[in-house]
Formats: structure tokens, sequence, C-alpha cells
């Protein structure tokens, strides 16, 4: 009997595994072929987030993206320990010229010269001249630059706090895009991104979750990492409430640094 049970599961995990690479949706799938429409969703999500690069969070502006052979900082601050098991990046880019976003002391030591910076002139104008000499501009909203076989496409940043000048940055390769929204409230031009496979979105200060929520579940990535400013649990679970009701089907991480 042992024997016949594990018989049967094994046969049940192969004919999901058949009906994910059949044509159709999930739904139609599961419709069609009288099986759990769950089952075969949760399947597709795992190979969906399988395809992301490694994408790490530390604190709240801190990404660290490593794309097959290519290692990209967004806003590296604090101690050059927490980027020494992935070398010096090839490509950095600088969201705004505030410290908890631009540490020249983290940078400097740590890029090699031909380490490609990506920032707004706000930012370049905060740079030593060993730092600046590495940066191709411009990279104002809207702008987009490719690098090492990368797309980089500089959006629109938009807080209490934040300056007309910061951005976020969206990196695409193929056909996976990856969102990070930097020092921002909800945007218009967020709610209206589509095509997204991950974002990383930061709860600033004074951002109303509702409404942040509402432009996450719009863009309907596969994996959003959530960083809240000043490690706030509090804020960063009622954000998660929020998106179990408007889109339950999106997988909700915290940042490293929770």
């Amino acid at each position: 009997m042992p024997l016949f049970n594990m018989l049967s599961k094994l046969a049940q995990a192969l004919f999901v595994i058949m009906l994910t690479t059949l044509p159709g949706t999930a739904e139609q799938q599961a419709i069609e072929h009288g099986t759990s429409f769950s089952r075969i969703y949760q399947a597709q999500q795992t190979s969906a987030l399988d395809r992301l690069p490694q994408i790490v969070t530390t604190s709240g502006a801190n990404v660290t993206i490593v794309w097959d052979n290519t290692t990209i900082l967004i806003d590296p601050t604090g101690s050059q320990i927490q980027y020494a098991a992935y070398g010096s990046p090839d490509i950095v880019v600088l969201t705004r010229a505030h410290p908890d976003h631009l540490s020249v002391r983290t940078m400097i030591g740590m890029l090699r010269r031909n380490t490609v910076v990506l920032a707004p002139q706000a930012v370049i104008n905060e740079l030593p001249l060993m730092i600046s000499n590495n940066v191709i501009t411009p990279f104002e909203i809207g702008a987009v630059q490719r690098v090492d076989g990368l797309e980089f496409t500089a959006t629109a940043a938009v807080s209490e706090n934040s300056d007309q000048t910061d951005i976020g940055v969206i990196i695409g390769k193929d056909n996976t895009r990856i969102y990070i929204s930097g020092y921002t409230g909800a945007t218009t031009q967020m709610a209206g991104l589509r095509d997204i496979n991950a974002a990383v979105i930061s709860l600033a200060e004074g951002t109303d979750l509702r409404e942040m929520a509402r432009a996450a579940a719009k863009i309907s990535p596969d994996l959003l990492v959530v960083n809240a400013y000043g490690n706030d649990n509090r804020k960063l679970r009622d954000f998660r409430t929020e998106m179990k009701k408007l889109n339950r089907a999106i997988k909700v991480q915290a940042s490293e640094s929770f």
C-alpha cells in the first residue's frame, strides 16, 4: 500500500506539470482537465519567480541585483562588508542626493575604473571627481541607457520630501523587467507601468499605504519587495493587508532589514 500511495502521488505531480505546459490559461486548463486551478497557478508562479535574477535588499534604499554575470547596486550606502560577496559592481544607479541613498564613503574603493554610474545631474554634482568620471549622462527622468546588455529607464520619484530630480529605475533584459521605485509615493506613472516581473518599492515617510497598494496591484508583478523606512513593521503589516485585499496572487516579500 505505501508503494501504491507513492506512485499515485507521483502520477498526480506529473499530471500537474503536464497541464502547466498546455496552451491556454491556467484557469482554462483547470476547467478542461478537471484539476485544481490553485495548484496549477502555484506551479506557474514558481516558474516565473525562478526566472528572476537575484534581488537583495538590505535597508530602505539599498538594492543589489545579480543578473547573469552583471552586478548592479542601487543606492549603495553603509558598510562595504555587506557588498563584499558580490565583488566590485559593474553598474551603480544613484536615485537621489540624500545620505540614505548617496554615500561617497561606501563607493570609494569599491568601484572599479570601468564601473558605470548612472545618476541625475543633481546627484552627479555631489560626487567627487574620482567617481563622477565614471558617470554616463544624462540619466534624468525619461532617459534610457543600455549597459552590458541591460536597458535602464529612469522614472519619476515623487514624495513630500523628494526633489523633482529624484528617480526610480526600470531594468530590463530579454522579456524580464524589474522596477525599483526609489524614494517615492504612488505616482500616475507608477500605476501605469505594465509588464513588470518584479518590483522593489519603498514606503517613504508620509506614504499613503492604500494608494501605494493600489498602484502596486495595478503593476501586478510576480514579486513585490517592500522597503519601509525606519524598519516600521506596523507599516509593513498594514501594507500587506491592503495588498491581500487587492491582489492575493502577488508574492509580497519584506526587505531583509526586517
